[in-house]
């Protein structure tokens, strides 16, 4: 059994997969949000190179599907047995929570100049993380935090199974749940999994029942990861031709799923064949079965993947002000330039998602977590003083 520590360590090519990913969902929201609100305010959004550039983009959202995968993978991994479920909750919280409650101030401000129109009741159910989970149908200013809802619920779901059953139970459980979340999505003509702010029946909603499916599949990698044994999972015992095999088939998947999701749209091509790429690109880098695995395991990408959390928060913010500075001062220049203004883009959400990070997700989770624990433990005190 591989240790924890040993994971940190190997699983840098995991990060680079988490930049590159969360770059293409800046792309796609950035066609998308441009679409959506300002196709007919500007002739360019009518121009035959940007319906082009919408369009090849159309699949972006499916890298969600994929840090599903990759957070299902670590829940599992880095579960420590004797933390309790309440405990995981609060840190669940302390992770995810602290940026909402800003972007929620900061569309409000923006609301005041006119920018946007502020929808307080939708916003309020992502305040509370209950947007688009079957008993919510609501996206408001920040629709993209249906992720953040669908992954807290979603990681709560399976820590508490994980806790409570055996693991032979808890196995069977997640391989119905993979399966009937997917089954369902595929045959509800969903043609990208995606429809959100929908819900079957009443209660069975697609961003939830991604995050459900989603995470399944890295919770059984991160059993498999685990448990591994055999030649298949030593890779010392891999011969130069086999490395060699495994790197033609990691640049194969890597190469599939950004030419299938950013450069070129294939109606033949279907959300299941994405996901199956990304699985097995996964497995292959988790295990480092290739060169590219391996070589980027070497370089320190985390340095860079703390702050994709915070990119993805704030980056629907980022484009609103971005925008409203940028056609009036460089109309001209994002006529003849889409493409280079979307990389202008994304260097700007990087640069509020550290600053975001640092001025905001790490003192605000420093204070709930001491707000948290500290009054967990003065009631403790109470309660053992007062029994004295």
């Amino acid at each position: 059994m591989n240790t924890l520590d040993g994971v940190r360590n190997r699983l840098e090519n995991i990060e680079f997969l988490r930049i590159i990913f969360i770059v293409c969902i800046l792309i796609h929201h950035f066609a998308l949000f441009i679409n959506s609100h300002f196709l007919h305010t500007l002739p360019i959004f009518n121009s035959l190179e940007f319906v082009n550039f919408r369009k090849v983009t159309e699949n972006g959202l499916h890298y969600c599907d994929c840090f599903f995968i990759i957070a299902g993978f670590f829940l599992v991994y880095t579960l420590k047995e004797k933390v309790k479920f309440c405990d995981f909750v609060k840190n669940k919280i302390i992770r995810l929570y602290p940026l909402i409650p800003f972007v929620f101030i900061i569309y409000y401000i923006y609301s005041k100049f006119g920018f946007v129109k502020f929808t307080s009741y939708y916003d309020l159910t992502s305040l509370f993380l209950i947007n688009n989970i079957g008993i919510t149908r609501t996206l408001g200013n920040n629709g993209h935090l249906w992720f953040v809802s669908a992954l807290f619920w979603a990681s709560l779901l399976y820590v508490y199974i994980i806790k409570n059953y055996e693991k032979k139970n808890t196995d069977l459980f997640v391989l119905s749940a993979v399966f009937f979340c997917y089954a369902f999505l595929f045959y509800a003509d969903f043609k990208h999994l995606g429809h959100h702010v929908r819900s079957i029946y009443f209660i069975f909603n697609p961003g939830l029942m991604r995050a459900i499916g989603g995470m399944g599949i890295g919770y059984l990698i991160a059993n498999w990861y685990k448990n591994s044994s055999g030649s298949f999972f030593n890779t010392k015992n891999d011969s130069i031709f086999s490395k060699f095999i495994y790197t033609l088939l990691e640049f194969y998947l890597l190469v599939s799923l950004l030419k299938y999701t950013m450069f070129k749209f294939n109606p033949e091509v279907t959300p299941l064949t994405l996901i199956i790429y990304f699985t097995l690109l996964f497995i292959l880098f988790v295990f480092s079965k290739g060169y590219l695995s391996s070589f980027l395991n070497k370089i320190k990408f985390s340095f860079i993947s703390k702050y994709v959390y915070s990119v993805y928060i704030v980056h629907f913010c980022v484009f609103i002000i971005y925008w409203q500075i940028s056609t009036k001062i460089y109309y001209e220049f994002i006529t003849d330039n889409i493409i280079i203004f979307a990389i202008l883009y994304i260097i700007v959400c990087f640069i509020f998602g550290v600053i975001a990070y640092y001025k905001i997700e790490k003192p605000i989770g420093i204070f709930m977590r001491n707000f948290l624990y500290n009054t967990e433990r003065e009631v403790e005190s109470a309660t053992n003083n007062s029994s004295r």
